[in-house]
């Protein structure tokens, strides 16, 4: 196997074990290589899940208001 296609797949078993956060900041790194607007785009994606997940109740506060 080619040295990028070992790489490629290091890199997606390594993205199995990181959250949609993670690995939108990841992709927001690389984008900024290419273009700022992409790495904006993404960052304000990121920062959309991460306010989202911070409002959500969680398991404890939802099973205290039953």
């Amino acid at each position: 196997m080619s040295e990028d296609g070992r790489d490629a797949r290091l890199l997606f078993e390594h993205l199995s074990t990181m959250s949609l956060v993670q690995i939108i900041a990841y992709l927001e790194d690389e984008a900024r290589r290419v273009s700022s607007v992409a790495g904006y785009c993404l960052s304000m994606a990121r920062l959309e899940l991460e306010q989202a997940h911070a409002h959500r109740p969680s398991d404890e506060t939802r099973k205290s208001l039953n």
